[in-house]
């Protein structure tokens, strides 16, 4: 791959990165513990294909362009993401059991 592919890439998970983060920002819109669970779900598989896509890319550049480091940083926000996706769902599915154990005991 020449660099000019690889920028084109580039650009491309850097534009599908903003989405995820747009998408993040929603969730505090979303009424119910599912809604939110679900686009967190959805918003984590997008990031598990963001991050192979920049695998690809890192094997593609190493050692053969100048690019590498555009890539490394990306992998690096990447990681951010998926870190702030992981404990917004580790307190999501906290809350949904406490919600669970309210029921229960209630019934």
């Amino acid at each position: 791959m020449n660099d000019e592919v690889l920028n084109e890439h580039l650009t491309k998970i850097c534009s599908d990165q903003l989405k995820i983060n747009k998408e993040f920002d929603k969730l505090d819109k979303l009424e119910t513990i599912e809604q939110r669970n679900i686009q967190l779900s959805k918003i984590a598989l997008a990031l598990s294909r963001i991050a192979l896509r920049i695998s690809i890319l890192e094997k593609e550049a190493k050692g053969k362009s100048n690019l590498y480091p555009q890539i490394k940083l990306l992998r690096k926000s990447t990681n951010r993401i998926a870190k702030r996706v992981k404990k917004v769902l580790k307190k999501s599915t906290k809350l949904e059991q406490t919600f669970i154990k309210r029921e229960y005991r209630n019934d």
